[in-house]
């Protein structure tokens, strides 16, 4: 009888997790599982700006051997056969883009230019360049369309098409950028019919139609204006371009990096870099902050 009441009297002091304990365990819980989310970001993160990097020092490579085999930089306005042009009687037509880091403002979807496809269409030319450049991957260096099909219906684009392009992508999946010294810096060019709202926005012209030509050639750029930018053309949005000055007189490559965003912007009131991600082999200079 003494041993069964012992039984019992052990059996009545258990009991179950009050409701203050469990929410202290969920807690705990919540706060590992936030730990080992910030930390699995940041491991991803670090991989992909190391891949990133490793894309764009082949770049770089390729730029050097492009420099030594031509003994100057890649050009700054490409040409391209107008794929419209299909008489065959002179002149030729040719389409022009600029390897500009920056925005065409004609294009309602603000879409940046392709510059390290200009880039990569000229390198290509150039065998020494070409070599280094195969090393590349198919996940590294993929044939892009960045404006996508046209729109229904659609005769003539009016603010121009960019090519399909060799184009380079960061680890991300959005094109590198790549910033030839005659396009670096703020753009200083006619700012006419910009409006206040566009004042930062400085901007270079190309006029599209207008013939640079020769008897044989007409030369016609793609865009008809272009803006590179530190910051946007309203307060709430980024810049066009990182707003970033080559050192030297050598071009260089940068990816937007995890949120694809560039220059500067306001966020409640406060300016934000949007360069502090963007992924370099070596910095370029700034020109300075918004206050």
């Amino acid at each position: 009888m003494a041993q069964g009441t012992g039984m019992a009297h052990a059996t009545s002091n258990r009991r179950g997790f009050t409701l203050i304990e469990l929410l202290v365990v969920i807690g705990i819980i919540a706060i590992l599982v936030g730990i080992t989310f910030a930390v699995g970001r940041s491991v991803v993160g670090g991989s992909k700006k190391r891949a990133t990097e490793d894309t764009m020092r082949v770049l770089d490579a390729a730029l050097q051997a492009y420099i030594q085999a031509r003994g100057e930089n890649p050009p700054f306005a490409v040409d391209f056969p107008d794929p419209a042009d299909t008489d065959a009687m002179p002149p030729q037509e040719v389409m022009v883009l600029l390897a500009l880091d920056g925005t065409n403002i004609d294009d309602p979807k603000s879409r940046p230019l392709n510059s390290v496809g200009a880039f990569l269409f000229a390198a290509q030319q150039v065998p020494e360049a070409k070599a280094v450049l195969d090393k590349l991957s198919a996940k590294q260096l993929v044939t892009l369309d960045v404006d996508g099909p046209p729109p229904p219906n659609s005769v003539n684009n009016p603010y121009g098409e960019q090519p399909t392009l060799p184009t380079a992508l960061d680890a991300w999946g959005r094109p590198i950028r790549f910033v030839h010294p005659k396009g670096d810096g703020l753009i200083l060019g006619d700012a006419t019919q910009t409006g206040n709202a566009f004042d930062a926005a400085r901007r270079v012209e190309a006029w599209l139609g207008t013939p640079i030509s020769t008897p044989q050639i007409e030369r016609r750029y793609i865009y008809s204006d272009i803006r590179r930018s530190d910051r946007g053309p309203t307060d709430d949005t980024a810049g066009d371009g990182d707003g970033g000055k080559a050192i030297g007189s050598r071009p260089y490559f940068y990816s937007a990096g995890e949120d694809g965003l560039v220059g500067y912007g306001l966020r409640d009131g406060v300016w934000v870099n949007y360069n502090a991600d963007n992924v370099y082999l070596s910095e370029p200079t700034f020109s300075k902050a918004p206050q």
